[in-house]
């Protein structure tokens, strides 16, 4: 699942702002010129680099780059404010929630519902746009935000041959996350 989303997104997009504070953390957390500076900066820089990265087993690297995404999510969530709540906004509340909860060894049950609830609009209720680059009503950078953080993940998917199915549908449109 991880190499389909990796293939399906290309690379990781991070909020400038987020990503600026969150080098920034970086800074005082290891020093302006640790190794996990020089990684992330490499993630940043290059498409292979990124990827050579996501695949290391680097485990302060992968925490780091956990926390970043989690950021990320957060601020999304802000920028969302005011706006109609859609199923994929619902997941991301919920996986934030569940990501700030990761002592439980399985996903909740609430995580659960929201992604049944968010996969059967998706496969059995959405509507592509005519140029078929979007799904009617929903983000294609909330999809974003929630396969970057399943890649992330994998272990909050309950359903992985459903995400699958989905990134067959975007692959067969003309969506561009």
């Amino acid at each position: 699942m991880k190499k389909r989303i990796l293939e399906t997104l290309g690379t990781f997009k991070y909020n400038a702002d987020v990503q600026k504070k969150f080098e920034s953390i970086l800074d005082v957390r290891f020093g302006h010129k640790s190794d996990i500076k020089a990684k992330f900066e490499a993630f940043f820089s290059s498409d292979e680099e990124m990827k050579k990265l996501l695949n290391e087993s680097d485990e302060l690297f992968m925490a780091e780059l956990k926390r970043l995404d989690l950021m990320n999510l957060k601020q999304r969530l802000i920028d969302l404010k005011g706006q109609k709540e859609t199923v994929v906004i619902a997941y991301m509340k919920a996986l934030v929630q569940e990501i700030e909860q990761q002592a439980l060894f399985c996903p909740s049950s609430e995580l659960e519902r929201t992604e049944d609830t968010m996969f059967q609009h998706l496969l059995d209720g959405a509507v592509y746009n005519d140029e078929l680059t979007g799904l009617e009503g929903i983000s294609n950078e909330n999809l974003r935000l929630v396969l970057q953080s399943w890649a992330l993940y994998p272990e909050f998917v309950k359903h992985p041959e459903k995400c699958i199915e989905m990134l067959d549908c975007f692959a067969i449109s003309c969506m561009k996350l």
